[in-house]
């Protein structure tokens, strides 16, 4: 999928005059009188047709959208053709002429929760793109869950700040007083990791304001769920590589029965099983306004 991707926006790069970075993610050969090297591609993405019901809700994975369907309505809805019809307006309200492309892959089904990731590729006048989690209540499939709607905000600044690499560029950052001290809420913690000045990551990456609704569900880990919050390249020819931070979380009790159930796979899955579930082909929506 990120091969698509970014082979999108090299297309578009180079009808701007623009030089485009090699990306790892595309193959190349190189060719000589006496030798050609090739080197290998990623394998192929796989379907796997997935379908369950769980709680009053029906869920289909069919490659080409993930759709859910509560007993007490008569509609299926088609969660990623929302969400690119929602992604889409955002382009539509500046005018123009633009190519869309989006790209879904479902990454855990926690109940009524499901979170999936996210890429796009964009052409309005020049070339960009945005890679993400996200997770969304099925019930209210146009808007995304924020992890405060799951957890206090003490609790999400620990866990953050118990991240090894974040923990290293805040120290980093007070030695060359670029901060004052480790950040003692979560509303001083987004001021720096939101901030665009190449302190995190090791200047690569940095978070969106809306961080906190940028995450998906991977794993248990005792009375602990372990969620991935994805981060932003700080340049457009990084974003092949996906930055995100692991961050873990107490189990809120609310969940604590349809997590269990889809760490082991019984009812909905998480991400750390999502391939093998779903498999890896990702859902594609193609549009021209």
């Amino acid at each position: 999928m990120r091969a698509t991707v970014f082979l999108f926006l090299a297309i578009f790069s180079l009808s701007c005059g623009r030089e485009v970075p090699v990306l790892s993610g595309v193959a190349t050969t190189s060719r000589s009188p006496t030798t050609a090297v090739a080197i290998p591609t990623s394998p192929p993405d796989i379907l796997i047709p997935w379908q369950r019901q769980i709680g009053n809700i029906n869920y289909r994975w069919d490659g080409k959208d993930l759709y859910s369907k509560q007993h007490s309505r008569k509609d299926i809805v088609p969660i990623f053709a929302l969400a690119t019809k929602r992604y889409r307006s955002s382009f539509e309200k500046d005018g123009g002429r633009c190519s869309l492309s989006t790209y879904f892959i479902p990454a855990a089904v926690v109940g009524d929760l499901v979170s999936y990731e996210f890429e796009s590729g964009f052409f309005c006048g020049t070339a960009s793109g945005e890679w993400r989690y996200a997770t969304l209540d099925v019930a209210r499939p146009n808007a995304f869950l924020d992890l405060r709607d799951l957890f206090d905000d003490d609790q999400i600044l620990r866990a953050f700040l118990a991240d090894p690499q974040l923990s290293s560029d805040i120290q980093k950052s007070i030695a060359e007083k670029k901060l004052d001290a480790v950040p003692t809420t979560l509303e001083s913690l987004s001021s720096f990791l939101t901030k665009f000045d190449y302190q995190i990551y090791d200047g690569n990456s940095f978070f969106e304001a809306d961080y906190l609704t940028r995450f998906a569900f991977h794993h248990l880990e005792g009375e602990a769920i372990c969620i991935r919050v994805s981060a932003t390249s700080t340049s457009t020819a990084g974003r092949a590589n996906h930055q995100y931070a692991e961050i873990f979380l107490p189990v809120p009790n609310k969940l604590r029965d349809v997590l269990q159930k889809a760490d082991t796979g019984s009812e909905g899955f998480l991400m750390k099983n999502s391939a093998t579930k779903v498999g890896t082909l990702a859902a594609t929506f193609e549009s021209r306004f």
